[in-house]
């Protein structure tokens, strides 16, 4: 069983590359689903390089903080990803234990960066938190 969701690399021999690009297994297609959720209840999913930049450290202290369990880590699609609510909660931590709070156009210039380091199945979710965008403009019944 397949899906038509645009992800991944060519894996089996004389496929097509665009068939091969867009064909998930089923539970392939289950992850990119629990993806989507997990989104909506994290407020989003970055991954390691995202939160480094948001937080101003390297890739191996975002790691180290995974190790001590201070963020927890998600995988999915055999990628790592870290709650977004998590690394804001961290980044905010940090201002009230003296570091000093960045200006508008440093936060900018941070989450214009952060967008750039989008990775493929982030992308193909509509970014870092675009499910849980999408169902907060959702009509509520």
């Amino acid at each position: 069983m397949t899906a038509a969701i645009a992800i991944g690399q060519q894996t089996q021999p004389g496929k097509s590359t665009r068939r091969a690009k867009t064909e998930l297994t089923a539970r392939e297609f289950e992850q990119f689903q629990e993806m989507s959720e997990e989104m909506v209840r994290q407020k989003g999913l970055l991954n390691v390089i995202q939160a480094a930049t948001y937080l101003e450290v390297s890739r191996e202290r975002i790691y180290e903080l995974m190790e001590r369990n201070i963020l927890r880590r998600y995988e999915f699609l055999g990628r790592v990803y870290l709650s977004f609510q998590e690394v804001h909660d961290r980044r905010r931590a940090d201002i009230k234990s003296g570091r000093p709070k960045r200006s508008l156009v440093k936060r900018i210039a941070v989450s214009l960066k952060a967008a750039t380091q989008t990775d493929s199945v982030q992308r193909k979710q509509g970014g870092y938190a675009g499910p849980y965008y999408r169902k907060g403009r959702r009509p509520k019944k």
